[in-house]
């Protein structure tokens, strides 16, 4: 069985066999597949290990292509990629020896919808009590705003009040209509349910406000309600609306982003106010840093003015470095507030600015004041989270914006070494892999049998901030740069309370800054600690450290990195398998990283090769391949 998400209402499945002969090599066994989409009768697709399909096609059937991975006794066959709809299809093998022996089989797979409905409601619907009966029922269409499936809807359903968060399937009472009476008047919470064809349900919060502007259950009084939530939809929970003017009271947004000030007398004026100066480095990281540069240098400008109003940290109605600063000094645990400006800002929904691509040209308003309610009002804002520029703050508890996926990891290497009691020690903090970046950020902890005297020669664009025994950095390279393997990052200079060793005393930590970095194409990889010593892929001797070459294999050009304890010659051999050498190459070189470039001209052909690195009285030996 596989689960289908695609739009068609279908699924990308990967279809497997295994085929052996007794007799027979694999590579020379045939094999041919039919596949019957739907498992009724008739064959839709074609394939073949052959080079072409070698029996007749008279429907011109599309040839489907396989993988096709040889075993000791047979071979193993891969469909990979078909687009199958939902429901149950066959698949026909057959395979033939040398002796011409025929052997057939059926195997069957099923597409399942997987792929919940997508319900969209319509916030803050407004209705009227009738008099006759004193109440008012509504069509679950109503609350809908095209509400879809990848596969069909077959119902929609409504329930009130709403049965809050991680419901499957709709409560006892849910049904096509609600009905509401006068116990109902304000603002109710509404479950909006979507169900598709294959019966898979899903739900959406929203709300409907209920008037009485009749007098059908008595005095009639006005409500202001509305929803708090980012320019992409994200609910705003638990900011603090403040009404004041002929009534002053407080309410907090619920988990769909929801406030309701019911019951209120008509006539009189109000001001609605949000408030949220909380939650500081919500969705604050380094990537925001990168962006804003990169708005600034003009590479990428921030594509709205909820966006734009976020990078002015400081509130002075300019993104400039200034903000850069600042944004960086909160990110490094060196503020614990904005300057002049609060964590959140809300602005007026129904505002539209003059100039988006300048939203300071025109004063925004961040409040909303009615003058002489009249019935009920709907006051919605945007949430804008100063310092998050690529909305990843987490603005409620159901919230993944901030849950990015990791596609890979990006080693920081450290020299392990023994420490004495005393010693003093500089540890060099390289990459220990070469990727082209845009930034990285982490909290790295010392433990407590060693303390920090200094951090020295950072690279480029790298700050530091030093707290509670915990070193946080944030570099940033908005234009991209390519950091190679064994590069310098920064030197920690420390000193050892107690003997140790430094493997024992270096952690990441994500309790301040997740360790994270960033590739060109806006993509996350993990940060993590690679210990260089005797046991690890970087031999080590005395401190000399030779590291793989990058790439390997390699067809062009390759380098060869390596760490030198002190300034000093040093002869970089390469050995073919016979134990020859085909190049030498010797130099003076600093202290610390160096690097040799190696070129395909250098080498007699392609194949498997020995570099061994000789400095002082040590020697160090790795591998390389040379390939077409």
């Amino acid at each position: 069985t596989v689960c289908g998400y695609n739009l068609d209402c279908s699924g990308t499945v990967t279809i497997s066999q295994s085929v052996s002969d007794d007799c027979t090599p694999g590579s020379l066994l045939v094999v041919n597949f039919k596949v019957d989409v739907n498992d009724d009768g008739t064959y839709d697709y074609l394939g073949s290990n052959q080079s072409q399909y070698p029996y007749p096609n008279p429907g011109n059937l599309p040839i489907v292509n396989a993988n096709y991975t040889e075993t000791p006794i047979g071979f193993d066959i891969t469909i990979d990629g078909l687009s199958l709809p939902v429901g149950q299809h066959s698949v026909f093998w057959a395979a033939e020896d040398l002796c011409s022996n025929v052997a057939t089989c059926t195997s069957l797979l099923t597409v399942e919808d997987c792929k919940l409905p997508t319900p969209k409601a319509i916030n803050g619907l407004v209705v009227e009590t009738m008099p006759a009966t004193q109440s008012i029922t509504l069509p679950a269409e109503w609350f809908s705003a095209d509400s879809y499936d990848n596969c069909g809807l077959q119902n929609l359903w409504v329930a009130s009040p709403s049965g809050g968060v991680g419901q499957t399937t709709p409560p006892a009472g849910a049904g096509p209509t609600v009905t509401f009476n006068c116990d109902d008047l304000g603002t109710n919470t509404v479950d909006l349910w979507a169900q598709d064809i294959n019966g898979n349900w899903d739900y959406v919060i929203t709300y409907v406000i209920v008037q009485d502007n009749q007098g059908a259950c008595g005095v009639a009084m006005g409500d202001i309600a509305g929803i708090v939530e980012s320019e992409i939809g994200e609910a705003a929970q638990n900011v603090v609306m403040r009404l004041t003017g002929a009534e002053e009271e407080e309410a907090y947004t619920e988990l769909a982003g929801i406030y309701d000030f019911p019951q209120l007398p008509l006539d009189q004026n109000y001001t609605v106010t949000p408030d949220h100066d909380f939650d500081l480095r919500e969705g604050v990281t380094t990537l925001d840093l990168v962006l804003i540069s990169r708005h600034l240098v003009g590479l990428e400008s921030l594509a709205s003015p909820y966006k734009i109003i976020a990078a002015d940290v400081n509130n002075d109605g300019w993104v400039t470095a200034f903000d850069l600063i600042d944004l960086q000094r909160v990110i490094l645990y060196m503020l614990d507030a904005f300057p002049n400006n609060t964590s959140f800002r809300f602005i007026d929904a129904n505002f539209n600015f003059e100039n988006e691509l300048n939203p300071f040209s025109s004063t925004f308003p961040e409040a909303c004041y009615i003058n002489g309610l009249t019935s009920a009002e709907i006051v919605d804002f945007i949430a804008v989270k100063v310092g998050d520029v690529n909305h990843s703050a987490q603005l409620n508890e159901l919230s993944t914006a901030g849950h990015r996926s990791f596609i890979g990891n990006f080693p920081l290497g450290i020299m392990d070494k023994a420490l004495e009691k005393g010693e003093r020690a500089e540890l060099v903090v390289t990459s220990n892999s070469s990727k082209e970046l845009l930034g990285m950020q982490a909290s790295l902890d010392l433990g407590e049998d060693i303390e920090l005297i200094q951090v020295k020669d950072p690279v480029e664009g790298l700050v530091s901030s030093v707290k509670n025994n915990s070193i946080n950095l944030s570099w940033t390279a908005p234009e991209g740069e390519n950091v190679r393997v064994g590069e310098s990052l920064l030197t920690l200079e420390v000193r050892a309370k107690k003997a140790t060793r430094v493997n024992q005393q270096l952690s990441l930590s994500d309790d301040r800054l997740k360790a994270e970095a960033y590739t060109v194409g806006f993509d996350h990889l993990s940060l993590d600690i690679q210990f260089i010593d005797n046991n690890a892929n970087e031999q080590k001797a005395d401190d000399l450290v030779l590291l793989q070459n990058q790439p390997n294999p390699f067809y062009s050009s390759t380098e060869i990195g390596f760490i030198l304890p002190q300034a000093g010659e040093v002869i970089l051999n390469i050995f073919d398998v016979h134990g020859k050498v085909v190049k030498s190459i010797p130099g003076k070189y600093n202290k610390g990283y160096q690097k040799i470039i190696l070129s395909q001209n250098d080498l007699n052909g392609k194949g498997l090769y020995y570099y061994e690195l000789s400095f002082m009285d040590k020697k160090l030996r790795k591998k390389l391949i040379l390939v077409d």
